[in-house]
């Protein structure tokens, strides 16, 4: 699997298309990095539930 980035999560919601409207958090942007990696986590989970095909839609 790829590494997060912002190519990735922007191909992910392109394939999506009007499914669903994503959002791209600025997580960066937040100074406590323990919560940063805890968003950033909780991407990386989403994006590899819908690239797998997850027919839950609480997964992504």
């Amino acid at each position: 699997m790829e590494p997060l980035t912002m190519k990735r999560i922007v191909k992910t919601d392109w394939i999506m298309g009007n499914i669903d409207k994503s959002v791209i958090t600025m997580y960066k942007y937040i100074e406590r990095t323990h919560i940063q990696k805890f968003i950033q986590d909780k991407i990386e989970t989403n994006l590899e539930a819908f690239e797998n095909g997850s027919s839950r839609l609480n997964d992504y």
